[in-house]
Formats: C-alpha cells, structure tokens, sequence
C-alpha cells in the first residue's frame, strides 16, 4: 500500500473522469474534498474528463 501512494505523491498532475469518479449523479464522493485540497497543497495539475454519450470534454 505504502508504494501505491508513494507513486501517486510522485505523480505531477492526474487525468480524471468525473462521473462515478469525483461525483456520482449530484453528490460528490468520499475523500473528493481531502483529496482535492491535497492536490492543490501539493502543487498538483488536474485535467477532468466530462463524457457525455459520444462526446467527450475535457476541462483543466
């Protein structure tokens, strides 16, 4: 477990899906908030990831 979030704390920014990811339907997920501070704590770079049906956006 400790090599898993050694890995992540040497990552420099993450891709990430938001559906089922940081919130399903209208509610926000467990540990969205803690690891959203963190990130921004640690100087890490998001890029977020919106599918909709065929589409896809991408937001930073």
């Amino acid at each position: 477990m400790e090599s898993i979030k050694e890995n992540i704390r040497n990552k420099s920014g993450f891709i990430i899906d938001m559906d089922g990811v940081i919130y399903h339907g209208n509610k926000l997920l467990p540990g969205v908030n803690e690891f959203l501070a963190w990130m921004e704590s640690a100087g890490k770079k998001i890029l977020t990831i919106f599918p909709t049906g065929h589409n896809m956006y991408w937001g930073v």
